[in-house]
């Protein structure tokens, strides 16, 4: 499982990273779901290949299956 964190300037944050358990135990938010689809696949699907190829789990010009198992959002 891999956590991503990333700020409204879509930077990642890896204090936030490293304290996803403390980040779950926060209020629910409401928000926009189409916003989060074009993040989703504009932003984070790129940096999870990314990481993936920077921890030598993934070759450069290979393929995986990603599933997205959870979304938080802190405002």
């Amino acid at each position: 499982m891999l956590t991503l964190a990333i700020d409204r300037d879509e930077q990642r944050v890896s204090t936030w990273e490293k304290q996803a358990d403390r980040i779950f135990q926060l209020p629910p938010a409401n928000t926009n779901s189409e916003a989060h689809l074009n993040l989703l696949t504009e932003t984070l699907e790129p940096m999870i290949h990314r990481e993936l190829v920077h921890r030598g789990f993934l070759g450069e010009n290979r393929g995986y299956d990603a599933r997205l198992v959870g979304w938080v959002e802190v405002i």
